[in-house]
């Protein structure tokens, strides 16, 4: 059994960190491995905090049906407002204009009409657009458990690659059918020092794996008809556009280079 989740920061001492640099493929840059302990350290100190913190599902819940409860509220008042004969709409319009520039009805001007108007229509508009929105049916909520191990592992990914240049896949042993292979050695080596044991790493990773691949085959099949589309194939720039807007990416690495630029500055120096 593993240990109950740390609700504060993980501590990688270290001996852990020894561990966990040992667990690198030996081609990975040495002067990127030498950045690890303090990647790892500032990676326990923010976005691994926060999974670990995550709200559980009844707090979700709950907040779905404030959500749906605002929704509500929303389209009631949309219809309020449709039912208004066209004087009462004209002057609900023009309301919190005239309160907004401290003017009175015979201050009003054709332009305070004309800006009460649009701004009556844009906040109808987006009123609409709010009712709409949070009705659409949500992707079914993954157990707390599921959720947290698979941001770990998002990020246990983008750690990987970043310091070892090498892609993490996942490896299965025809034989034994057990996972195996770089980033499964890597990710073997810190998951214990988060829950304790290995429990839910193989899991993990195989939901991770399988999320990657239906993605990237999906942006593949989307860069197929977008070249379709342009008779021509996309630039390098178009195609990471394509495969970006399709991929599912750790914001760990997005995160460093604004919380920490002198860390991400040197990963960005040329070797």
């Amino acid at each position: 059994m593993s240990r109950s989740v740390p609700s504060g920061t993980v501590h990688f001492s270290d001996e852990a960190l020894a561990k966990i640099v040992d667990a690198l493929p030996l081609c990975a840059p040495p002067e990127r491995v030498a950045l690890l302990p303090q990647i790892f350290r500032a990676w326990a100190q923010e976005d691994l905090r926060e999974h670990l913190s995550r709200e559980g599902r009844k707090a979700a819940r709950k907040q779905e049906d404030q959500l749906h409860s605002i929704a509500k509220q929303a389209r009631g008042l949309i219809d309020a407002f449709e039912e208004l004969p066209p004087t009462a709409q004209f002057l609900a319009a023009l309301r919190p204009e005239l309160y907004q520039t401290q003017q009175t009805l015979l201050d009003v001007t054709a332009v305070s009409i004309e800006v009460a108007r649009q701004r009556f229509d844009h906040g109808v508009a987006w009123l609409t657009d709010l009712a709409e929105a949070l009705h659409e049916p949500q992707p079914k909520m993954l157990p707390d458990t599921q959720t947290r191990n698979h941001l770990v592992t998002l990020d246990l990914a983008a750690i990987f690659q970043l310091v070892s240049e090498k892609r993490p896949t996942r490896q299965i042993n025809t034989g034994t059918g057990k996972d195996y292979g770089p980033f499964w050695t890597f990710a073997s080596a810190v998951w214990p020092v988060i829950f304790g044991s290995s429990s839910g790493l193989s899991a993990a990773n195989k939901r991770w794996a399988t999320k990657v691949s239906r993605q990237r085959k999906l942006a593949r099949n989307n860069v197929c008809n977008a070249s379709g589309l342009l008779g021509r194939d996309l630039t390098c720039a178009e195609r990471c556009t394509v495969e970006r807007r399709f991929g599912e990416y750790s914001s760990f690495v997005a995160n460093l280079q604004f919380r920490h630029p002198d860390l991400w500055q040197k990963l960005r120096e040329p070797r």
